[in-house]
């Protein structure tokens, strides 16, 4: 997981796999921190609450067993007050206030899902309280510059375009897209982000609305989408929504070649509510137990995390499990690097750590998108699939000369991620021994000489090499790349 600006905290707090939290509603001792947590036990979003408070106890219990968090080299308890919302978001509100007027907490661990993190946000930004959201993940809730809001998921951005490309690639027929969002901060942004990513790539978005939360019959909206008979059908919302929506698809026989909904086959309560109806289902999601990072924390790698999970819940944790497990972490860390826990020295440690944005440490090799890796540095980078279609994607060549040049950016980005060794690659032949109809990134011209390219044709070497603002000749391979001076 990457961040992508400094109110996103970095991924590798997130790749240690590390937890946080536990009601203590009559503690028996005096914790001298105390961390606030409003969530949804009942209601439309218990399901993913509930995952917040597994992996906050978990987190919790195992600072407390270690004696506490190292507070200017004295350990300190913690204790979590937590409080049901009930799913309602003016309860939300009125329960982040209480925690932070009554309770006195140290800081917030907001509420599942991006409208309900606003809220607390908001709350907690008057009173200057910093809040760690692990399961937040819409750009809206970040672009009120409060400055104590800080989070593990990377944006919702990030999940469009490569799936995008993949479905292109493994069904070449594709061309219309139906889409059904929750009308809620979350859904509704993500439902809006692949409609416009779609039309982007040249598809037909056949159908796009909107259902209100509480929708408890989506028969209308599915029989219009069999009407428009979509390549691919794209559904939002939380797991009670798409168990719902997958079980009306079946009795009102809606078929697609492709369906995807997000994120309901990324939890276990999804597959357990549908059984074979879960099969065949795509989605999206920010983590996977199978990846194998480094990090700090209670929970150093991965593995341990997933075993020590796996042992206790008797399952496989999820991408909620991770982010919420990685709210702790972030911030026993912030606390130790501070030296203390007064807000705005914990806010303080918080914003540099987030600004930092270090990549996580991998053993092996990091996969990452150009648009992931802004601000991070390794190494040895290699960038694959050098070619036009791909680098320019066809669908901003389409676009025009905007678009190519935020991809030129892009490509600008990536090869300023090298620390010491950088490797361009580009493939002219799709398969070996086929003809080579591709031609490598225009975005090459002037780095690597034509006579390089295996096709020795050299047909991009007569593009001339002007600036695109002045059309004065440019110079230096920096100048190059950016095109301009």
């Amino acid at each position: 997981m990457l961040s992508f600006s400094s109110k996103f905290s970095s991924a590798l707090i997130l790749s240690a796999g590390v937890a946080a939290g536990a009601l203590m509603a009559s503690a028996t001792h005096a914790a001298d921190i105390k961390i606030g947590a409003p969530l949804a036990l009942t209601g439309s979003v218990s399901d993913e609450a509930k995952k917040q408070e597994v992996t906050f106890k978990m987190w919790l219990n195992k600072v407390n067993a270690a004696g506490g968090i190292n507070v200017g080299g004295t350990k300190t308890k913690v204790q979590l007050v937590q409080y049901d919302y009930q799913s309602d978001g003016q309860r939300v509100s009125q329960l982040a206030e209480k925690l932070i007027t009554d309770d006195k907490v140290d800081v917030l661990f907001s509420p599942f899902g991006s409208g309900h993190t606003k809220i607390v946000a908001t709350i907690a930004a008057r009173y200057e309280i910093p809040v760690i959201a692990c399961a937040a993940s819409s750009e809206s809730v970040y672009d009120q510059n409060s400055g104590y809001l800080f989070g593990t998921l990377s944006p919702n951005a990030a999940l469009f375009g490569p799936m995008i490309t993949l479905f292109k690639e493994k069904l070449p027929t594709l061309k219309t897209l139906a889409v059904l969002g929750r009308d809620d901060v979350f859904p509704k942004a993500t439902a809006q982000g692949i409609a416009a990513a779609a039309k982007a790539a040249g598809l037909t978005v056949a159908y796009e609305q909107l259902y209100p939360l509480g929708t408890m019959d989506h028969s209308s909206s599915l029989s219009a989408i069999k009407a428009a008979n979509p390549d691919w059908i794209y559904i939002t919302g939380y797991t009670q929504d798409l168990v719902l929506a997958r079980k009306q698809m079946a009795d009102l026989g809606v078929k697609a070649p492709l369906i995807t909904m997000v994120a309901g086959p990324a939890y276990k309560e999804y597959v357990d509510g549908l059984g074979d109806l879960a099969n065949g289902i795509t989605s999206s999601s920010w983590w996977h137990s199978a990846t194998s990072y480094k990090g700090v924390g209670v929970w150093p790698t991965t593995e341990e995390f997933v075993k020590e999970f796996v042992a206790q819940e008797k399952s496989d944790p999820d991408y909620v499990h991770a982010s919420c497990a990685a709210t702790g972490v972030l911030y026993q860390n912030a606390v130790e690097r501070a030296g203390s826990i007064d807000k705005k020295k914990v806010r303080d440690a918080l914003a540099a750590r987030a600004e930092a944005r270090h990549p996580p440490t991998v053993q092996g090799v990091t996969l990452s998108s150009l648009h992931a890796a802004k601000g991070l540095e390794w190494d040895a980078v290699f960038l694959v699939g050098l070619t036009e279609k791909l680098m320019p994607i066809n669908h901003a060549i389409k676009a025009g000369d905007e678009q190519i040049e935020e991809e030129r950016r892009l490509f600008y980005v990536g090869i300023t991620r090298a620390r010491e060794h950088l490797a361009l690659s580009w493939a002219l032949a799709k398969t070996t021994g086929s003809r080579a109809s591709r031609e490598r990134t225009r975005f090459l011209d002037g780095i690597v000489p034509a006579a390089e390219d295996a096709s020795g044709s050299g047909s991009r070497s007569r593009r001339p090499k002007r600036c695109r603002v002045c059309s004065g000749p440019l110079g230096t391979p920096a100048e190059k790349v950016i095109g301009r001076h």
